[in-house]
């Protein structure tokens, strides 16, 4: 996930949270320094994903009045509702099975569904002499991702990545925009769920925590203290004056304000015990405030007062510092995305797949080019054989005819049945590589999570060669991965199977549930009757119609 291009001069970039869409557009100086061109903010009720068009409609505004064009990438981060990130502790294992590996045990804190859920993971870097890997596996579900990413889609500047908040907090840390420090820093965001903090430590994220008082407890304390706001509607409209200085609405009497106060900051009573265990555990040296509603200056001030430590806002450059807030941190990180910032658009499992399912694929390509080089080699030899015996029939004839030296019938009938012998053969080459590519499709079908554990073949032999003709194919496959979506793959593959034009039936013969690391699995038995001797005889059928005069 990258939008930072040695031809681009200027990048963009998008906060998704709880009270709408923050965008930004970026001049990149020399790294690290940029400058805040256009920022603006979006007010939008993100709980109703029903109004997409909408908020679409507003976004495609938006970005024309920030002349954010389709050539510069627009990339976004998101905390959304369903967030959960977890710490895992993983075996040192294959990269090709680390995919699995993080995945049952993110399963094991917490369940997910790969249908309905999003999952990936990040790994930490490991000293030389460790015995496990320290990684971050994080998780949503699909539907709170995928109508942010249609409403990008019908304003007319799709996303080119998303990622989530801790990720785009590293980029503020690795491209320097946040110095270096000798101690853990800290960030809080608050989304519309939860509030977040998250401790890193040289660039690497060190301890993460979510509290339960997100915007959603934040708007009930409020309503609890001025019952004059006992609307959703005018609880959220106070909210987003008391914490976004660009929102302009009834600020209220000063006896309604310093309800409005204390409503907060009892609503993030539980945040600030959660950060005092958080510092007690680990020596703190700052703590950032990030994004709506927490990069407000009344939340840092008390803050400040009752935790005695270092708490501020990121502040950046820009032509107009004025308008320039903490609030545009987050977006403002997003667009700074490297290669290695994770996106949930393409997920570390997507490309790992994509890449064995490619390697696999190179492999079948280079065998079948080099078994076809062969069979051509093998088949020019048996051509030139074939003409050679053709050019002495037709001059034996030619010397029975003029008499000079009369052959036998024995002599003629010898020099057919040679000439047969030799078409059949080449009938035979032609067989083995229509096999080839059965095999081929057999292999190339199994996605990441299925293991070819078997595969026997009953031969029936033309002369004396053999090949799948009138024969079948006794399949074994062990199916991984999330139990509940095991057969429904298994499905999935047998009607794969039965697309093939080289596959006339697929039996399913049995399957049964087994344990493969202590992981639940479905061993498979299938028989595949191929269709070569049909495809052979259509070709000769049609060799036959065009011999015809």
């Amino acid at each position: 996930m990258s939008n930072q291009k040695a031809s681009n001069t200027s990048v963009a970039g998008a906060e998704i949270s709880a009270f709408g869409v923050r965008l930004v557009r970026l001049s990149l100086l020399e790294s690290p320094a940029f400058k805040v061109e256009k920022s603006e903010f979006i007010e939008f009720d993100l709980s109703k994903p029903e109004d997409v068009k909408l908020l679409a409609a507003r976004i495609q505004k938006s970005l024309q009045r920030l002349q954010i064009t389709r050539k510069q990438p627009l990339l976004a981060c998101v905390s959304p509702p369903s967030f959960v990130f977890k710490n895992l502790k993983l075996p040192l294992v294959k990269d090709e099975e680390l995919n699995e590996v993080a995945y049952w045990s993110f399963n094991k804190q917490q369940v997910i569904e790969q249908d309905t859920h999003i999952f990936d993971y990040c790994v930490s870097p490991a000293p030389p002499n460790a015995k496990q890997l320290n990684a971050w596996g994080f998780s949503a579900e699909r539907k709170d991702i995928r109508w942010i990413i249609n409403a990008f889609k019908l304003a007319g500047h799709p996303l080119a990545g998303m990622t989530f908040v801790p990720f785009a907090i590293q980029n503020l840390l690795t491209t320097g925009v946040i110095p270096p420090a000798k101690h853990s820093q800290a960030f809080i965001w608050i989304d519309e769920t939860f509030a977040h903090i998250a401790v890193f430590q040289n660039k690497q994220l060190l301890v993460y925590n979510s509290v339960n008082c997100g915007t959603r407890h934040l708007l009930k304390c409020i309503q609890e203290d001025v019952p004059i706001l006992s609307k959703d509607a005018d609880a959220r409209q106070a909210l987003l004056s008391f914490i976004n200085p660009e929102h302009v609405g009834n600020s209220g009497s000063t006896i309604q304000n310093n309800q409005l106060f204390a409503g907060v900051f009892r609503g993030l009573e539980k945040l600030k015990n959660s950060l005092l265990q958080t510092i007690a555990r680990t020596p703190m040296e700052h703590v950032f405030l990030l994004g709506e509603p927490a990069a407000c200056f009344p939340i840092m001030e008390h803050f400040r007062q009752t935790l005695g430590i270092q708490i501020s806002v990121v502040k950046f450059s820009s032509t107009d510092s004025s308008s320039v807030q903490g609030t545009q941190a987050l977006a403002v990180a997003s667009a700074l995305s490297s290669p290695e910032t994770s996106n949930i658009l393409r997920t570390r499992r997507d490309n790992t797949a994509e890449k064995h399912k490619a390697t696999h694929g190179n492999r079948i390509l280079a065998f079948t080019a080099l078994f076809s080089v062969i069979m051509l080699s093998v088949f020019g030899f048996q051509l030139h054989s074939y003409i050679s015996a053709k050019d002495k029939l037709a001059a034996s004839k030619l010397e029975a005819e003029s008499g000079a030296n009369a052959l036998t019938k024995e002599q003629i009938a010898t020099l057919v049945s040679q000439i047969n012998v030799q078409q059949q053969s080449l009938k035979s080459l032609a067989m083995r590589q229509e096999t080839l590519v059965l095999l081929g499709d057999l292999c190339n079908f199994t996605d990441s999570n299925m293991k070819l554990i078997g595969l026997n073949a009953d031969l029936e032999g033309v002369e004396n060669i053999p090949t799948f003709v009138g024969g079948k194919v006794n399949m074994e496959l062990m199916i991984l991965g999330d139990e509940s979506s095991q057969e429904t793959r298994l499905t999935s593959y047998i009607a794969l199977l039965g697309e093939s034009p080289l596959i006339n039936n697929v039996s399913h013969v049995e399957y049964k549930r087994v344990e493969v690391e202590k992981s639940p699995a479905l061993r498979v038995k299938l028989i595949v009757e191929p269709a070569l001797d049909r495809l052979l005889k259509e070709h000769e059928a049609k060799q036959k119609k065009n011999k015809k005069p």
